[in-house]
């Protein structure tokens, strides 16, 4: 995987590490730029933004919710085992 890490969390026993890459990243173009990898480094998932256009700017792991902010100004929590994203709120 090729571009920047703007953020990561090494999850606990060795479940892997969510990534948050610099969106402008040629890999990135397509908005998908907040995954899970497992230990060696294979993606597990990519979570969709919630509109067209959109991409992941932050993200926050507490222990045991993972929430991320996108460019579009949404707040959305995001299942670590699938990656799937529920929009939580319209923070603009």
């Amino acid at each position: 995987m090729s571009g920047q890490v703007i953020d990561r969390v090494d999850l606990a026993d060795e479940a892997g590490s969510i990534m948050l890459y610099d969106y402008m990243a040629k890999d990135m173009k397509d908005g998908r730029n907040l995954m899970r990898v497992d230990a060696d480094g294979n993606i597990l998932w990519k979570a969709l933004p919630p509109t067209t256009q959109d991409c992941f700017t932050g993200m926050n792991w507490d222990g045991e919710t993972l929430t991320a902010n996108t460019w579009s100004c949404y707040r959305v929590t995001v299942d670590l085992q699938n990656g799937d994203v529920t929009v939580l709120f319209f923070t603009k």
